[in-house]
């Protein structure tokens, strides 16, 4: 068994071996919306260049109030592991192209 950590993983392009996430997918365009919520909250992502995206948090229920949800432009740096859990990423304010969104699931 390998002793790398998760950040040693990452650095060589395997995010699926260690650490809270894992099983990286890179968005599609289907992914981003401004009206419809993806089918599984991802529990992160990463993206692959600098930018603006807009993200709904995931909160714990549909409920926006009651279940924590937030709608939250984010400034990312590229490479940067933002652990946030989000249920859309919305189309109008993302700068970052959506193929160079990866979403990151825990436990697929």
């Amino acid at each position: 068994m390998s002793n790398r950590d998760f950040y040693a993983d990452a650095d060589m392009g395997n995010l699926a071996t260690k650490g809270p996430f894992a099983i990286p997918a890179t968005a599609t365009a289907d992914v981003l919306s401004d009206t419809l919520d993806m089918t599984r909250v991802a529990n992160g992502f990463m993206c692959l260049a600098a930018g603006i995206v807009k993200v709904r948090t995931g909160g714990n229920s549909g409920n926006p109030v009651s279940g924590g949800q937030h709608d939250v432009p984010l400034t990312v740096l590229a490479g940067v592991i933002y652990p946030i859990r989000i249920r859309r990423i919305w189309s109008t304010t993302t700068t970052v192209v959506s193929s160079n969104i990866v979403l990151l699931y825990d436990g697929m």
